[in-house]
């Protein structure tokens, strides 16, 4: 009885030590920001007239998106630059001098969300210390 035992928890082990998970494959930290280079064109006439550094605009796509414009996340945050309609969609908005917020259609538009995040980090940047 021992020996079967010792044989199963042998058994057990090795098929626990195997090198590869198959079920989840390598990260690579390279196809994010693959993805995210394609709006770099956007991302450069979006940063030209927000005043925001184009490649900080193309980090964020690659960080909050992974380059995917119809991403949306569990708070609901959408597109390339993963923008809440409730939120930063109602400032930019307000500082278009419109009324009401995007929608998430509107969202999805790989130009008009980097522009509208664009909107959003220039509004950050200038707001005054300590104001939230």
């Amino acid at each position: 009885m021992k020996l079967r035992w010792f044989a199963f928890l042998i058994v057990l082990l090795a098929g626990c030590s195997s090198k590869h998970d198959y079920t989840n494959p390598p990260w690579n930290a390279k196809v994010p920001v693959q993805r995210a280079m394609q709006w770099m064109p956007i991302s450069q006439k979006a940063g030209a007239a927000w005043g925001v550094d184009p490649q900080l605009i193309t980090a964020i796509i690659a960080i909050e998106s992974g380059g995917n414009p119809n991403a949306v996340s569990k708070s609901n945050a959408i597109g390339l630059m993963q923008l809440k309609a409730s939120t930063s969609g109602r400032d930019v908005y307000r500082r278009m001098g419109w009324s009401g917020e995007p929608t998430t259609s509107e969202l999805k538009n790989p130009e008009r969300n980097i522009s509208m995040g664009a909107a959003y980090l220039n509004i950050l940047g200038n707001r005054p210390a300590g104001r939230h």
